[in-house]
């Protein structure tokens, strides 16, 4: 009997593009919750919609629900399924979350960094490494 080899970490039934991360197995289409975590953790003071009194803590939820909702929405406009989106947020996020007219800014913004749009709250847009 042959046996198929795999890469070390995956379950015999993922397929190739199936790796397992940080506790949770994630194909590679999707987003890595935890380097965007990070890039949001760094970058949150400067998007416009931040202020020193709401920090990336109040904020984390909304980048969370812009992460999930971007999977689940894959291939849909943003204006198309924001109400869904605000009803999900605001049933997971019910007490001490922001409201969602402050949240839907950093859900957005989420959404326009995982589709790729470069936006002027990038703080690399435009810097180069080296000359």
């Amino acid at each position: 009997m042959r046996r198929c080899s795999r890469e070390p970490g995956t379950r015999p039934h993922d397929t190739l593009h199936t790796k397992f991360t940080g506790g949770k197995y994630m194909n590679e289409d999707k987003t890595d919750d935890t380097k965007d975590d990070g890039y949001w953790r760094d970058n949150h003071s400067a998007q416009p919609y931040a202020s020193s009194e709401h920090t990336y803590e109040h904020y984390e939820p909304a980048y969370r629900t812009g992460q999930q909702s971007f999977e689940k929405y894959r291939g849909r406009n943003f204006d198309d399924v924001e109400d869904d989106v605000a009803r999900e947020y605001e049933v997971n996020v019910a007490d001490g979350g922001l409201p969602w007219d402050h949240a839907r800014h950093a859900v957005r913004a989420v959404w326009a960094k995982l589709s790729g749009d470069v936006t002027p709250q990038d703080r690399d847009r435009g810097i180069r490494g080296s000359l």
